[in-house]
């Protein structure tokens, strides 16, 4: 758990010494949540996304960022309240020092006062907004360059990819939806927490929100594009094989016809007896053949 006195500026061990009228930042783990629920005297087990009164805001969302090459999603639930700001995340170390410093919370002196907690909450939702945003930007590059693959070469191989590719993104559609709401209420603005000139801030926020939706919503028309890109593909590559085999077919047809009536035991057969007869039907077979070549070429089917 980090807790910074924002009266004091100095990081606190633990709540024990908040009374409930100073400027107080946390992030902690959902495995704190006991302490902070009885020293702040809240629910931390709430199932809405989004509740507010007239003493605190909560909002609870899904953050998701890509680290190492891979899209990471986060459970956040965020109470903004008249003297303090929780953000409660999974215990994750990297995470939490990453927030500290996007937040600049030890650097730079953050004075009490509503407008300070409001600024970091407003701080905080841009960070992860424009976090959520490159990784969308990230995922646009990849289904690209999946495209590009696709058309240079249509293996079995690029099927997974984009199931998993369309898994991820739906995933991330749903989640923003619910984001949706939040965005809403930051416009609403019931609870009376956000200072009046904050609240263009907020607004921006609902904006970048929606636009973050609609990003998505764009991610799931380019996967099935993608999944359609691979379709045709495959379906051509099938198509070419069975055209390159009926072409073999066609070059097999005179000479299955000829060595098949020549086949037959008939007695009185014309040029059987013929010496020369053997070379005469080899001379008529790749007469056959050479005639369907020029044909097939002639009409660019070779």
């Amino acid at each position: 758990m980090f807790v910074y006195n924002l009266e004091t500026q100095r990081k606190e061990s633990d709540l024990s010494s908040y009374n409930g009228e100073e400027g107080v930042f946390i992030l902690a783990g959902f495995s704190d949540f006991e302490e902070i629920e009885n020293r702040l005297g809240l629910d931390l087990q709430a199932h809405t996304r989004f509740e507010s009164d007239e003493h605190r805001d909560f909002v609870s969302f899904v953050f998701f960022e890509l680290m190492d090459k891979a899209l990471v999603f986060e459970k956040t639930d965020i109470y903004h309240g008249k003297n303090f700001l929780l953000i409660l995340i999974e215990d994750t170390n990297d995470l939490h020092r990453q927030i500290l410093d996007d937040l600049k919370i030890g650097h730079v002196p953050i004075s009490s006062g509503e407008n300070n907690l409001a600024r970091l909450y407003h701080h905080f939702f841009s960070n992860a907004l424009s976090k959520m945003f490159d990784a969308l930007y990230r995922y646009e590059e990849a289904v690209t360059d999946l495209e590009g693959q696709i058309l240079a070469s249509a293996s079995k191989e690029y099927f997974k990819k984009i199931v998993e590719l369309r898994g991820i993104v739906f995933k991330i559609k749903k989640h923003l939806r619910f984001l949706l709401h939040t965005g809403d209420q930051f416009v609403e603005n019931e609870s009376g927490l956000i200072p009046q000139k904050l609240v263009k801030n907020f607004k921006n926020l609902d904006f970048r929100m929606n636009r973050l939706f609609e990003f998505s919503e764009e991610l799931c028309e380019m996967t099935e594009r993608t999944l359609d890109l691979y379709n045709s593909a495959i379906t051509s590559r099938t198509n070419n094989l069975i055209n390159k085999l009926t072409i073999f077919t066609v070059f097999g047809m005179c000479p299955t016809i000829i060595s098949g009536i020549y086949g037959m035991n008939f007695v009185n057969m014309p040029g059987l007896r013929n010496q020369y007869g053997y070379y005469i039907a080899l001379g008529a077979i790749g007469l056959s053949v050479s005639a369907m070549y020029y044909v097939l070429r002639r009409i660019k089917l070779l």
